[in-house]
């Protein structure tokens, strides 16, 4: 009978670990992929906007942040903004690699 409960506890044990140890790794699979799936994220404030600008595209970022947080606009025509400003300055890169 010892045995037997402990065999159970174990078992309960081996379980629980299990449990958490995959809500950690999906915890920790969420924050990598918010991370690297989105290209921009307004935030909850202007700081965090701020904040999250994107490396590969300030300029287009921090345009977006002043669309949102300083005139007010709507998310879409915010994204729009970004997008447009993104081209742009991608365009600059080129010309200005192609000028070296």
């Amino acid at each position: 009978m010892n045995n037997s409960i402990s065999a159970q506890n174990q078992t309960d044990g081996f379980a629980t670990s299990l449990f958490f140890g995959r809500v950690i790794v999906t915890a920790a699979a969420v924050v990598v992929i918010n991370i690297f799936i989105f290209e921009i994220r307004p935030g909850n404030s202007e700081i965090e906007c701020r904040n999250g600008i994107n490396s590969k595209h300030p300029k287009a970022s921090s345009v977006f942040c002043d669309c949102i947080y300083d005139k007010g606009k709507p998310l879409d025509s915010c994204l729009k903004e970004f997008n447009e400003a993104k081209e742009g300055e991608m365009k600059d890169r080129i010309n200005t690699r192609a000028d070296k």
